[in-house]
């Protein structure tokens, strides 16, 4: 700050607010302590005091949910066939969906979260009413697509996909940061689960992540 006043650049206290992952100590600007927060949208996302991505997910489920509703005309449009109106759910509103998806930490009931909101999507898409009792594996066929291509295994494969970047980078801070390698004392209570979780999970083993973060794979289409 000190450096900053110096080329006249000046933080509004009234404006600015701290969120602290770990430690307790008071950050102050002119001698007033600015207010500490639990949770910040920053970068169009939201950032929790405990690193859960629930509420980024469901902001960005409803943003783009609230765009294909408003897209109702293109759904009943009879001139355009169904791959088409694939592609442009994909483009305008998976690309909403998914914005700063590399960073979530994905657990059984996020991964049902988003996959809830796929299938409301291509139904929406399809115009399937719920009354007509089809399943999602008929919704799925209906436009060719099988789980694999789903959006919660996208989510996955842009995280790895991260992850290879940061690990053809070499040594940094970030990749210390997710790969729990950072020194100090964790907090009390069970573990949370943690960013590099899934990244795990998908590949079976630690060496096996890494190996495969230094390969350059292409990605699935």
């Amino acid at each position: 700050m000190n450096v900053s006043a110096e080329f006249g650049l000046k933080i509004n206290r009234s404006k600015t607010s701290a969120m602290a992952v770990h430690g307790t100590g008071a950050i102050e600007i002119d001698g007033e302590e600015i207010e500490r927060v639990e949770k910040m949208k920053f970068l169009g996302s939201y950032l929790t005091i405990d690193g859960d991505s629930t509420a980024d997910i469901r902001t960005r489920i409803g943003m783009a949910k609230s765009i294909a509703s408003n897209m109702g005309e293109v759904w009943k449009s009879s001139e355009m066939n169904v791959r088409l109106k694939v592609r442009l759910a994909k483009a305008l509103i998976w690309s909403v969906a998914l914005y700063a998806c590399e960073t979530w930490t994905l657990r059984k009931q996020e991964e049902k979260m988003i996959q809830a909101f796929e299938m409301w999507l291509w139904r929406r898409v399809l115009r399937i009413s719920w009354t007509e009792r089809r399943t999602n594996e008929w919704v799925r066929k209906r436009f060719g697509a099988t789980e694999e291509q789903g959006l919660v295994r996208e989510v996955k494969r842009r995280k790895m996909r991260k992850y290879r970047h940061w690990k053809r980078r070499g040594e940094s801070l970030v990749l210390t940061s997710v790969e729990g390698e950072a020194e100090g004392r964790g907090r009390r209570g069970r573990r949370r689960m943690e960013w590099i979780s899934n990244i795990l999970t998908s590949e079976g083993t630690v060496q096996e992540a890494h190996r495969n973060a230094m390969e350059r794979r292409p990605t699935a289409p």
